[in-house]
């Protein structure tokens, strides 16, 4: 993406469901035909940034995570609880204007489901292969 061109700003939201301790969840974006990255906001002071709130067990075993233009990258440890492990990610994609979609796969270890909505569209699976999502409608 142009340091010139100013980017739009999409809602991203990860479900992310039967996730066990010890696991890796990871999250690809092509960037290589798209003007998109991934990003904390718009470069102002409202902005949410970026946010996990979990859904199932107790707290989130992290002992990794990384976010890069287009990988998104949470390891888990196998400590704590040993159940199940569910939580949604928020987050925003940067992207020029003319782009209609993010292209994403999950690469997340087995058993791992991976749902994205964006601008709060229903939600959709991220499977283990790219796939388009719209940006908007």
């Amino acid at each position: 993406m142009s340091t010139t061109d100013t980017p739009n700003y999409a809602n991203v939201t990860f479900s992310i469901t039967n996730a066990q301790p010890s696991q890796t969840i990871i999250i690809d974006m092509d960037t290589s035909d798209h003007d998109v990255a991934w990003s904390t906001g718009a470069d102002f002071s409202g902005s949410p940034g970026i946010s996990i709130d979990m859904t199932s067990g107790e707290e989130l075993p992290l002992t990794g995570f990384r976010i890069t233009a287009s990988e998104i990258r949470v390891e888990t440890s196998g400590a704590g609880s040993g159940g199940q492990i569910g939580f949604n990610l928020k987050l925003f994609a940067a992207y020029l204007q003319g782009t209609k979609d993010l292209t994403l796969k999950s690469s997340s270890d087995s058993g791992i489901v991976v749902k994205v909505s964006i601008n709060e569209q229903v939600s959709q699976v991220v499977n283990s292969t790219y796939s388009d999502f719209r940006i908007n409608g």
